[in-house]
């Protein structure tokens, strides 16, 4: 269950196929880009690579590129 499930930050490339473990949304207008419980694709990773390039502001994801996600 979402209660006990556990979580780490991981690389972009490292969370494809995995669980998201929070909310990474670009802001503004705060628009999600991945929710909790949401199975991360190459595609999502790949828009969130692109924004970040392009210097756009996104909640959700450390400054060394790490997303949070479920482990457990």
């Amino acid at each position: 269950s979402a209660a006990s499930d556990v979580y780490k930050r991981q690389g972009l490339k490292e969370s494809v196929g995995k669980t998201a473990g929070a909310f990474v949304y670009l802001y503004p207008p705060g628009i999600p880009m991945l929710v909790p419980g949401e199975e991360i694709s190459k595609e999502a990773v790949a828009v969130i690579k692109t924004c970040r390039e392009n210097a756009f502001r996104i909640h959700g994801v450390t400054e060394d590129g790490k997303i949070k996600v479920v482990i457990s």
